[in-house]
């Protein structure tokens, strides 16, 4: 009913001024218009997205070659307090003996 009586509306406009026509090209336009803003606003997130990816991977990699240089220290902190410790045992040998 309601249909019906919306046809018949548009039939009367479209003979008098033909807005129908007018207002079907402004939604066809904006609707393609609606589309192309998706379509770019879609395409800049996953350009920022692959950005961050990028971004979390430096930094990732960072940390992993931060944390390996750290155990390296470590390590070499380590060595040089055993190789001290042995330093120091034979100089006490070598001054017991000295005696």
């Amino acid at each position: 009913m309601v249909e019906m009586h919306l046809r018949l509306l548009r039939d009367e406009c479209d003979r008098k001024t033909g807005i129908w026509d007018t207002v079907d090209e402004e939604l066809t336009r904006l609707e393609k218009q609606i589309k192309i803003f998706c379509r770019a606003e879609i395409k800049s997130m996953k350009r920022t997205n692959r950005q961050q990816n990028n971004n979390n991977k430096e930094q990732n990699s960072k940390v992993h070659r931060h944390s390996e240089n750290t155990r390296k220290i470590r390590d070499n902190i380590s060595n040089i307090a055993y190789l001290t410790n042995i330093a120091s045992k034979q100089g006490r040998k070598k001054q017991d003996t000295g005696r």
